[in-house]
């Protein structure tokens, strides 16, 4: 996994070392299976050694960024409101795109919030609201099973939408 190459003129790998090691542990996990299940009565994988996970660098946007992308206009409206909304809540974009009107909702205890379960890892979870994530979600409240960013969806214009406001946004 970490040596594959794209062709022999080329010296690159395919693949990330993150990715060779998130692959490696689901064969690992395969074998592992089997070997539980007797349907093989070796464990090949516990021969092979472990592949390092890297660490990565997250970018981030700046305070100013984030203004400054708050003033520019863009051209799917939708696209803004879940950017910004992400960037204030700290949802991955599969979350964003799937959230619902009955995972926001308004306690006296605990003020607005989202309950949710999240797309990748299957786990529940609230994450308070603050008044500026508030004010980003659409006037209107849906029905609760109706999606918040209502048309919401990932495509290669959005992609072209996102990078353009970006650069108007000067980012």
């Amino acid at each position: 996994l970490l040596t594959v190459k794209k062709s022999e003129e080329a010296n690159t790998t395919i693949i990330t070392q993150n990715s060779a090691h998130h692959y490696f542990n689901r064969v690992k996990n395969s074998f592992k299976m089997a070997y539980r299940d007797k349907l093989i009565t070796d464990n090949p994988a516990d021969r092979v050694d472990y592949i390092e996970q890297k660490e990565t660098k997250r970018e981030f946007l700046t305070f100013e960024e984030l203004q400054a992308l708050a003033k520019e206009e863009c051209r799917y409206p939708v696209l803004k409101s879940a950017f910004l909304f992400s960037a204030l809540t700290g949802l991955r974009w599969s979350d964003i795109q799937k959230l619902t009107w009955n995972e926001v909702k308004f306690s006296d205890a605990t003020e607005w919030g989202i309950y949710f379960r999240h797309k990748k890892t299957d786990g529940v979870e609230y994450l308070p609201m603050t008044q500026q994530a508030r004010d980003i979600l659409p006037k209107e409240r849906g029905e609760a099973d109706e999606k918040v960013f209502k048309g919401l969806k990932y495509s290669a214009y959005m992609n072209a939408a996102l990078t353009n406001w970006c650069s108007k946004a000067k980012i």
